[in-house]
């Protein structure tokens, strides 16, 4: 979706790709997604939500089309805590459960939030409150 302020050209306008799951498990679609839209509307501030899981490897496309900064939803900073949260993650083809799922998802977003920042993007982390 790309939308536009009642202010026609101003930087408040905004692009989202929206869709189920987490846009860089899609990275191709993802990345013309957002390619277009910074080619039709070069002013516009883009901006990325993730789960972080895939985010090392994208950093630099990322950076690359422009955007602006990155959402990265942590719920976890313990992997026992985030194991008890998590069904699994599937990464570089393998399945993980538990607390070696959390760990390698808090690795990753950790890793991915660094390369962020070392391009100069803003980074918002989010964090969901699940009562014990």
């Amino acid at each position: 979706m790309v939308g536009e302020s009642p202010r026609r050209g101003s930087r408040n306008c905004r692009g989202r790709h929206r869709r189920p799951g987490d846009p860089l498990a899609n990275p191709e679609e993802t990345f013309a997604t957002l390619q277009r839209v910074r080619a039709l509307h070069s002013d516009m501030l883009l901006c990325l939500a993730t789960n972080g899981l895939a985010l090392p490897e994208y950093v630099d496309n990322i950076a690359e089309v422009g955007a602006s900064h990155v959402t990265v939803t942590i719920n976890a900073i313990d992997p026992e805590i985030g194991g008890r949260m998590l069904g699994w993650v599937r990464y570089q083809g393998k399945t993980y459960r538990g607390s070696e799922a959390a760990e390698i998802l808090l690795q990753q977003q950790l890793e991915g939030i660094l390369g962020l920042i070392r391009h100069g993007l803003i980074v918002k982390i989010n964090t969901v409150l699940v009562p014990a």
